[in-house]
């Protein structure tokens, strides 16, 4: 007769969850109003990256100019917004370095604008 002891292994549970992962946001490019405002003195380039960006399936409704110069290039962006920024700026990339960004209020007309400097 033994005085023996039940062995207790120590298990870890890990409880099953019923709810599927959440899928990050569609974000659709077309949804966005963009304006782009050139501060160079080189004209044109509002326009190129209009096309650059429409290419890309983004919808920009409204180019022009604006000063002072810049010296680099800005995409300004709602908070609301700022899932589309990693997309916005892969595709201004493409002709601009050095982007800076920066928050733009609610209560702008435009949920993206993309200052182009000239760098």
């Amino acid at each position: 007769q033994g005085n023996e002891q039940p062995v207790i292994e120590n298990q870890r549970q890990i409880a099953a969850t019923s709810t599927p992962p959440v899928a990050p946001p569609v974000l659709d490019k077309n949804t966005i109003k963009i304006e782009v405002l050139n501060s160079t003195k080189t004209g044109g380039l509002a326009s190129d990256l209009k096309v650059l960006l429409e290419a890309d399936g983004f919808k920009v409704e409204k180019v022009g100019n604006i000063s002072p110069s810049q010296e680099t290039t800005l995409i300004q962006v709602k908070e609301s917004k700022k899932d589309y920024l990693p997309l916005v700026k892969e595709s201004v990339s493409k002709k601009y370095t050095g982007i800076g960004s920066e928050i733009l209020d609610e209560s702008d007309t435009y949920d993206i604008i993309i200052i182009i400097g000239n760098k």
